[in-house]
């Protein structure tokens, strides 16, 4: 059975371009094994800003 941490990360456009760093250090977190991580970033608003800030990770889901 995998286990799993759901980080959930409101942002809205001028926050948008720290989302790659961001990015880069959950995927430097070292899980105990049978653990996973998913990342569930929500945009604050409706914009095109937030949108080519975001990782193409398949663990990243982008509302």
């Amino acid at each position: 059975m995998s286990r799993r941490v759901i980080i959930v990360t409101a942002v809205h456009g001028p926050s948008a371009p720290f989302l790659p760093e961001a990015h880069r250090s959950l995927c430097a977190q070292e899980l105990p094994e049978g653990w996973e991580w998913r990342w569930v970033i929500q945009e604050d608003g409706r914009t095109d800003d937030v949108r080519p800030h975001v990782p193409d990770d398949p663990r990243v889901v982008f509302r």
